[in-house]
């Protein structure tokens, strides 16, 4: 009994002196007082259980986990940066033209078919394209009308003009719309939605044409 009573007597002691173990752990390690729990919950905590019920450190264990700290997790962070980089390599080439590799960079592509450049520019086609996959997956040729009236329906225009938009995207008339087409919807409803569903055409433009589905 008076060997549970001498370990009743420390506990008492380490609440009565908490703010200044707060003080001399802060100091020994640099930590800011952010980094505690709040005095008053831990006296608490303290004066709810017995100490000596719990098992005794374990040096062993505070090496593992500080090089745990130190080691794993920082080569853990690295490989998912790299690995999160080599992804967005992988989709800017995606996006990429073709170009003949001993050619000229700036001949003509698959992109930049006869006639006048197309209304889509590259930046908007990037965005509208990350739309597309993420919505179809990363090898869908195409995207259903199903999906395609949900992403649509979120502009909050009319359905009158919204399917204006779907027939002159659906340039091929398959019923489905390709990442082409499916960026020339999302301009159309963004031209929709700043000055009025009006400015559709009634008939595309050979600009508006996207570049795969000339001839």
């Amino acid at each position: 009994m008076p060997y549970m009573w001498g370990h009743k007597a420390k506990q008492n002691k380490l609440v009565g002196r908490l703010d200044e173990e707060y003080r001399k752990v802060q100091k020994l390690h640099a930590l800011a007082p952010g980094d505690f729990p709040s005095p008053d919950k831990l006296k608490k905590g303290l004066e709810a259980f017995a100490l000596s019920d719990f098992p005794t450190l374990s040096e062993r264990l505070v090496k593992v986990m500080d090089n745990c700290l130190a080691n794993d997790i920082p080569q853990l962070l690295m490989w998912l940066q790299e690995g999160e980089a080599a992804d967005s390599r992988s989709r800017t080439r995606a996006l990429e033209p073709d170009i003949d590799p001993t050619g000229n960079p700036f001949a003509a592509t698959t992109d930049n078919a006869s006639g006048p450049s197309w209304i889509v520019d590259a930046t908007s086609k990037a965005r509208w394209d990350n739309t597309f996959y993420t919505v179809c997956g990363n090898d869908a040729a195409a995207m259903s009308g199903a999906k395609a009236r949900s992403v649509m329906m979120e502009s909050g225009l009319p359905v009158e003009a919204l399917s204006k938009v779907w027939s002159l995207a659906d340039v091929d008339k398959d019923g489905a719309l390709d990442p082409e087409e499916f960026a020339l919807a999302m301009f159309l409803i963004s031209m929709a939605r700043k000055e009025g569903s009006g400015v559709l055409p009634d008939v595309l433009p050979d600009s508006y044409i996207p570049p795969s589905k000339r001839g």
